[in-house]
């Protein structure tokens, strides 16, 4: 099973998105995550880390910090408008 990146990249839109990525690669191309930022259409902005492995990100300093702390300041996305609570007196009826 692959996921496709790309492919997930319009459905984004006002996510902001955080690209974290070693400037050297073998499992995933830095080519790919380059694609991936500039197909996203909402805020978006990379960090490019000289990590010799793609696993790095996950235990290795300072890979991991720098990667957290960037995740940490980017913005969070806009939240969509709440629904009005639900009018406790009315009664829903299922129609055939």
């Amino acid at each position: 099973m692959t996921f496709d990146a790309l492919g997930a990249a319009p459905l984004l839109s006002a996510t902001p998105l955080l690209v974290i990525h070693g400037r050297v690669d073998a499992y995933c191309s830095p080519e790919l995550a380059e694609a991936l930022h500039a197909q996203a259409t909402g805020p978006k902005e990379s960090l490019w880390l000289d990590a010799e492995r793609h696993v790095d990100f996950y235990d290795v300093e300072p890979y991991v910090t720098r990667a957290a702390d960037a995740a940490a300041d980017l913005p969070a996305p806009p939240t969509e408008p709440s629904s009005p609570p639900a009018d406790p007196t009315s009664t829903c009826h299922q129609v055939d």
